[in-house]
């Protein structure tokens, strides 16, 4: 049968064979009997979905054996295939069992969509489509491959095979942080004459990383020094931000400061 088309969902589990001949000739098929003997039925011309009734045959046995196969017809049912698309939904096990003092962010699952191609009665039955992510002891962030599962409305996992059979799944985790103000830094003054007429810093804000207590006792994080005395006209300046004292990381590490200048009156 055409099995890109058709899924084959039941089929005869064995046949008896008889074979009568001399005792030579039977001896003989005994020793030398290979894999090239075979029964079988002959699906090549369905062409719609159902059950159908089909002769059994054979083939490669010796000629002067006489082969009678009982049942000599049986019934095999193919349904069509059909192709769908299912959203991945991530799992995490053992949520309690990451290292102390982290964030656990959303996962992302790549791709987010996997195809199954398989009978409709299948594709129907398909109620959830997870991956599961184990997070014991994890104290950075996972990112990794994970097989596919697929489940009915009753919770029991189906025998299907999707298209990809695995995804990559990013489990994020981060230290504690919170977002805090930026305090532009200037040092010196303008050139005589100049002002600032408007300034802005984008972003505006900076998240800091570390332990709770400590990110608890940041109030904002300061820029570099902006050397006031080197300016003349309006323009952008990209600076570098100092991270504080005893805090992991900051993100960004520098931002954009957009500046007007203006003639005093």
């Amino acid at each position: 049968y055409d099995e890109e088309r058709f899924e084959l969902v039941e089929e005869p589990g064995t046949v008896d064979v008889e074979l009568r001949g001399s005792q030579v000739s039977l001896s003989l098929f005994q020793i030398t009997s290979n894999r090239s003997t075979e029964v079988f039925v002959d699906a090549s011309e369905i062409e719609e979905e159902g059950r159908h009734q089909l002769a059994v045959s054979h083939r490669n046995f010796p000629s002067d054996l006489s082969v009678t196969v009982e049942p000599q017809v049986v019934s095999i049912t193919l349904r069509e295939r059909q192709t769908a698309s299912f959203p991945v939904e991530v799992q995490l096990e053992n949520e309690d069992d990451i290292g102390e003092d982290r964030s656990l962010g959303t996962p992302i699952v790549s791709p987010l969509n996997v195809n199954v191609t398989a009978n409709r009665e299948t594709i129907q039955a398909i109620e959830d489509v997870l991956v599961y992510v184990d997070l014991t002891d994890a104290t950075e962030s996972i990112e990794d491959e994970y097989p596919v599962h697929f489940y009915n409305e009753n919770g029991h996992q189906l025998d299907v095979k999707s298209e990809p059979q695995f995804v990559t799944v990013t489990v994020p985790l981060t230290s504690p942080n919170k977002l805090v103000p930026i305090k532009i830094i200037r040092e010196g003054e303008l050139p005589d004459g100049l002002s600032f007429e408007d300034v802005t810093v984008y972003p505006n804000e900076v998240t800091v990383y570390g332990s709770s207590d400590d990110i608890e006792a940041v109030d904002f994080v300061e820029s570099e020094p902006i050397d006031l005395n080197e300016l003349n006209e309006s323009g952008e300046l990209t600076i570098g931000l100092e991270v504080p004292d005893d805090v992991e990381r900051i993100d960004p590490e520098e931002v954009t400061v957009a500046f007007t200048l203006a003639e005093e009156e």
